[in-house]
This record gives C-alpha cells, sequence and structure tokens, in this order.
C-alpha cells in the first residue's frame, strides 16, 4: 500500500492472514497457478473467519492492478467474485461488500439468487481459458480470478448432490449444476488462474458440502478452534483442538507446515479509507504510463 504503483508481475499473489507467534513475517497463502492452490478455512468464529477473508481480498488486490474495462479478463490483473453468506441480522454483515468497495479492480458480489447463473459463467470461462491453453496461448495472459465464498455451508446450490441420476432425454441440454463447477473449479482452476477461498463453519457442514476428493483440492487450510477429531479430519493432527481463543492454525500441505497464529481483525473505515487512496494514486500512475 505504501507504493507508488503496482508492484511487477509475478507467478503467485500472497493472501495476508495474520501476525504469526513464532518470530517471522505474517502469516501468508501464497496462491500460484499450480493444482490445489486453494485457500479453506474451518471453524464456527464467524467474525474472525470474515475478517481473513477480508484481509485477503485487499492483499491480493494490492500485488495485482486492476483490469482496464476495456479488456475485461485479460491482461494478467485481478478479478473477484464475492459470495456472502452472512446472514441480514449479524452484526458483520455487509463487511466484505463494504472491504470491495474501496477496490478499483472488478469485483462482482454475488446475491444468492445470482449464485446459479454466477458458477455458470465461471464454468464456461474455465473453458475459454483451457481451450486458448490448447491453442498454444500463454496462460499469463489472463486475469487472476478469486472466487470467494464466505458462509459455504449457507449456499444449498453449492452443496453435493447425494445422487447423481440424470433422467433426461438424450437430446436435451443439460444445466451445468453449481456443485460439480465447484468441483471442478477446485480441481482445474488453479491452473488457469482462477482461485477459490472459502470458509466453512464446521466439518460436517464441510461434508455435506464436498467429498473427500474435493477437500484434497486445498493445499492450504485454516482452523480455528475445533475438536481434537475434526482437527485430524482436515490436517491429520488434533492441534486445532488446544489452540485457544483469538488463535488459528494455518496449514500447508505441500510445505508440510502447521503454523499457530493470530488473525487479524477486520479493516476499520479508517484503514479501509487509507487503501482506497493508495490504490486510486496507483491507478492514477498506472494510467500515466499508459498515456505516454
Amino acid at each position: 500500500l505504501n507504493r507508488s504503483q503496482w508492484p511487477a508481475p509475478a507467478t503467485g499473489a500472497a493472501a495476508w492472514l495474520g501476525e504469526a507467534i513464532a518470530i517471522k513475517d505474517p502469516t501468508s497463502v501464497l496462491l500460484r497457478r499450480q493444482a490445489a492452490s486453494n485457500l479453506l478455512i474451518v471453524g464456527q468464529q464467524d467474525e474472525a473467519a470474515t475478517a481473513l477473508l477480508a484481509c485477503s481480498i485487499v492483499s491480493l488486490a494490492s500485488q495485482q492492478p486492476p483490469t482496464p474495462a476495456a479488456a475485461a479478463g485479460e491482461s494478467g490483473a485481478g478479478q473477484f467474485y464475492v459470495l456472502d453468506g452472512t446472514s441480514a441480522d449479524s452484526t458483520i454483515a455487509g463487511s466484505l461488500a463494504r472491504v470491495c468497495a474501496v477496490l478499483p479492480h472488478a469485483v462482482r458480489n454475488v446475491e444468492y439468487r445470482q449464485v446459479e447463473a454466477v458458477m455458470t459463467e465461471l464454468a464456461q470461462e474455465l473453458d475459454r481459458r483451457q481451450q486458448a491453453e490448447a491453442d498454444g496461448r500463454d496462460m499469463g495472459g489472463f486475469a487472476s480470478i478469486y472466487v470467494v465464498i464466505c458462509g459455504l455451508q449457507r449456499f444449498r446450490m453449492l452443496r453435493r448432490a447425494e445422487d447423481d441420476f440424470d433422467f433426461s432425454s438424450s437430446g436435451e441440454e443439460k444445466a451445468i449444476k453449481p456443485d460439480k463447477v465447484l468441483s471442478r473449479l477446485l480441481r482445474e482452476g488453479p491452473m488457469a488462474g482462477m482461485h477459490v477461498l472459502t470458509w466453512c463453519d464446521t466439518v460436517g457442514s464441510l461434508n455435506r458440502s464436498m467429498d473427500r476428493q474435493a477437500l484434497r483440492e486445498f493445499d492450504s487450510r485454516v482452523l480455528f478452534q475445533m475438536s481434537q477429531a475434526d482437527s485430524s479430519s482436515l490436517i491429520d493432527a488434533a492441534t486445532a483442538g488446544t489452540i485457544g481463543q483469538n488463535r488459528a492454525l494455518f496449514y500447508s500441505e505441500e510445505q508440510g507446515l502447521i503454523e499457530k497464529f493470530r488473525p487479524w481483525a477486520m479493516p476499520d473505515d479508517a484503514w479501509l479509507e487509507r487503501v482506497r487512496r493508495a490504490m486510486k494514486r496507483a491507478v492514477g500512475v498506472g494510467e500515466g504510463a499508459r498515456q505516454g
């Protein structure tokens, strides 16, 4: 945020999560264009989980310029789809929308009734990128897309179907089911620059939403305090059963890492105003460079 312009393009972008307990840099997850480069947050601390997603959105946006409207979907910039399942009577209702409002990036706040249509759009975008790759096009030219799902347990249309019988006639075009699109995004999206960041309240809700194969597509996971059995089912260690309040665990399967950290709080209005001004300044510098 202190830079006067956007950083140089990189192979990945870091979602910053909080302060490490150990003496080291703040805890973060690097989202790169490789398999399983998605983030899963599990725990019943809804405010803390929403704050993690909010901080992730801001940090990812700060490392990638907004996509010019005339070139949507191109030029290696950052775009966001935000599915906010926070209940209307919650004290944090609207928090993610307030965070996204300060960003100059392409951000789509997806209403509940729009989810099915948006998932179809994302499936079509994934098809387009995979076809471009098959045609020999460099995938680095496509904007990174981040699909942020806050409260996966509240989106019934994304819950995996217990049975998948299809009685449609052979000549009838089948609709793309949102739960199938989500599974495909988790499995194939990261290599195409499309990443999923999601929070689910309990392991039980998570198991109702996706199968074990889909869970393996989250290389990076954050756990709040939960039972030792639930912790073991997610990271093969009971560590999350003893971390206490105001703490979380970051787990990376690729690195074989389990790290305790202090999650950052929800950004306040003053800090968001700083973000807005910093990004507006960087956009101005970028526009000047393009005109020059």
